[in-house]
């Protein structure tokens, strides 16, 4: 929580200038609703009331219902707990007493994490990835033949890209404008599928990459090195990339396949 000399220069800051704030009922984090102030916006008084003349309906949906709001000062992530409030034709928001820094997320320990990287005018370029609980790897329900081998992998890959794709959740951060890791949406003995939010993609499509991944287990961590190959950047809500995975040690390749598939591991990758 914010000491109250902090809190005090925070309280100007909301009052004094244009700023953007991220609404979300605590029950429904994934609903988000973007809130502006000043030039023309929500009006933000100097005892801590935001005044919104012309809510939208989403928001008067959310009357009554404990809120979070996220907003950012000099890159700082901050947050609150308030409501929102009936006022004649509009709606108020009171700006409470505790404000607190955005927490870092939280990495699970059962996770896969790791670096792309590339050499680049003689340096090496290292680009990190991590494992999202919104996207489980080795979970992907099979409802296909397995026989059906690389067919089936690329329709797994395909169907995770596609997700990621067509999501419209935000990450906030706690430090606005960081370089975030790409995140690992797929992961089988022959593919990788890579998303990297609604920006520019670091990947470019038919480049070679090297690969470190460690992945969790019990009381250990299993190291793999590999390469891929980038494919074409799939855009839309967010960006992702299939990459083929490539240059495998055969017990890397069993891992990866027999964690994704439940099934024993017969041979080599076709």
């Amino acid at each position: 929580m914010l000491s109250g000399l902090e809190r005090e220069l925070i309280g100007a800051y909301l009052a004094d200038e244009p700023v953007v704030l991220f609404l979300s009922p605590l029950d429904e984090p994934e609903q988000q609703e973007r809130l502006e102030t000043g030039r023309g916006g929500a009006e933000v008084s100097r005892s801590g009331v935001i005044t919104i003349r012309e809510p939208p309906e989403s928001l008067l949906g959310w009357i009554g219902k404990p809120l979070g709001a996220v907003f950012y000062f000099r890159k700082l992530g901050l947050t609150f707990t308030s409501s929102v409030e009936r006022a004649g034709e509009g709606a108020v928001i009171k700006i409470p007493q505790e404000i607190s820094r955005l927490q870092e997320r939280v990495i699970p320990e059962n996770d896969v994490e790791g670096v792309v990287y590339y050499s680049l005018s003689g340096s090496e370029v290292s680009i990190p990835c991590e494992s999202s609980p919104a996207f489980p790897l080795f979970t992907a329900e099979i409802p296909w033949d397995r026989e059906d081998g690389d067919g089936l992998d690329l329709r797994l890959a395909e169907r995770a890209a596609s997700a990621y794709v067509d999501s419209e959740e935000t990450s906030l951060e706690p430090i606005q404008g960081r370089v975030l890791p790409l995140l690992l949406l797929f992961l089988s003995d022959r593919r990788i599928v890579l998303g990297g939010g609604a920006g520019s993609f670091p990947l470019k499509g038919g480049r070679d990459y090297g690969i470190r991944l460690s992945c969790a287990l019990p009381g250990a961590r299993r190291i793999i090195d590999a390469a891929l190959t980038a494919g074409e950047v799939i855009s839309g809500g967010n960006c992702a990339c299939i990459c083929a995975l490539r240059a495998l040690q055969a017990e890397d390749r069993r891992f990866l396949y027999e964690n994704l598939y439940g099934g024993i591991f017969s041979g080599p990758s076709t």
